[in-house]
């Protein structure tokens, strides 16, 4: 049996997701993005003018890098998107990963600390990993960290998928979907009720409440990620927002997008998904030096998705045609000089409207300085434009 009871903390309201000449030679590999997606002009007229733009703040550290510039390096990162002008950052959840030993920092108290540093920012879990928790705890945590921001907290939350980590948990990675599905039913209960009793496949609560109470209402927004179909179907129906990973290439995504919005407009709840586009971005004033770095650095995140069977052997990706060309950086990579990346963006915005960017400037668990440097040069180069072309094309669809 299936129930949840109680009174209700208040009435729905509608989420506050917003903030309290040159094309270098890729026009012949974008020419064939430029339709949107089927689907995608019904929402566009209802697409918001203010496009957010964000920063994943948290990049791994290796084992010989100084403890003690940890949290450090990832705060100046977070104040150099403040000051470039940024929305809001990010912050992913990882336990175990494949492969030498990196270092990141948990992702709740970090979001708690830097928030006091943001003001007016949005900040986000860039996922976390709910299946390998319980629903209280994070209803707790998530209502602390909400109401520590002041309300500008959104949720990102992930299916998990590296089996080391479910191992560990003592959590069986084949009901992952299921456990996620009834974890995030769980979770909008405990966000909406009093209090809550359930009894479901995975959880069971009874007259159960969360200590804190969130200040946004109902809940805040709950952004799911994963690229599936099953992913983008959940995004639909139980998420506020759909964050699809970093590795859906454009020509993919945009078949996704379709789906994700037909689902919403099947759910008869038209225009109440929000999509986020995540893109690992190489910026420099010199186009061959930015695309160079991603070049060089572009296999590391991949090489984790293999080690999990996630995505095609390594030799196989890179024999795909389009890695040899402009497409790269169409498909899969924000890479170039400003103009560069600024055409990369008004491509997306083109074909499928999204409401955010998240750029993950460096993976280089060293590379401060050059992420703060990319940082800033987004702010200054790329986000005024960026938000311009938005604002008209949203204008002329008035």
């Amino acid at each position: 049996m299936h129930k949840g009871v109680g009174r209700e903390h208040g009435k729905p309201s509608t989420f506050a997701f917003g903030r309290t000449e040159h094309r270098s030679g890729i026009d012949t590999a974008v020419h064939r993005h430029r339709t949107p997606a089927p689907g995608a002009l019904i929402f566009y007229f209802l697409m918001d003018s203010h496009v957010l733009f964000g920063i994943s703040v948290q990049g791994p550290y290796s084992p010989d890098a100084p403890r003690e510039r940890h949290f450090p390096g990832v705060l100046e990162s977070a104040i150099a998107a403040r000051d470039a002008g940024f929305d809001f950052i990010t912050t992913g959840q990882e336990y175990l990963t494949p492969g030498p030993a990196i270092y990141t920092l948990a992702a709740i108290p970090l979001l708690a600390r830097l928030a006091a540093d943001l003001p007016g920012m949005r900040i986000m879990t860039g996922v976390y990993l709910v299946p390998l928790d319980h629903p209280l705890r994070l209803v707790n945590d998530f209502a602390t960290l909400d109401t520590i921001s002041g309300g500008r907290l959104d949720i990102g939350m992930g299916l998990a998928y590296r089996k080391p980590e479910f191992e560990n948990f003592g959590v069986d990675i084949k009901t992952r979907g299921r456990r996620f599905d009834e974890a995030i039913d769980v979770m909008r209960m405990l966000f909406t009720q009093d209090l809550v009793t359930y009894e479901g496949q995975f959880f069971k609560l009874h007259e159960a409440r969360s200590r804190a109470r969130a200040i946004q209402r109902p809940h805040p927004p709950f952004w799911i990620g994963g690229y599936s179909a099953a992913a983008v179907r959940r995004a639909a129906e139980r998420g506020d927002g759909w964050y699809p990973g970093a590795f859906a290439e454009l020509s993919v995504l945009k078949d996704q997008v379709a789906l994700y919005r037909k689902t919403i407009s099947d759910l008869g709840k038209p225009g109440q998904g929000q999509l986020m586009v995540l893109r690992f971005t190489w910026i420099d004033e010199d186009r061959k030096k930015a695309q160079q770095l991603a070049k060089d650095h572009a296999e590391g995140p991949h090489r984790n998705y293999v080690a999990t069977g996630l995505r095609e052997s390594l030799a196989e990706y890179k024999s795909r045609p389009w890695l040899s060309g402009h497409d790269l950086f169409v498909e899969n990579w924000f890479a170039g000089n400003p103009d560069d990346i600024y055409e990369q963006i008004k491509l997306y915005i083109e074909v499928v409207r999204p409401d955010r960017f998240n750029f993950r400037v460096s993976v280089d668990p060293s590379a401060h300085a050059d992420a703060h440097k990319a940082v800033r040069l987004l702010g200054r180069e790329v986000l005024p434009r960026a938000r311009k072309f938005a604002a008209s094309l949203a204008a002329a669809a008035r």
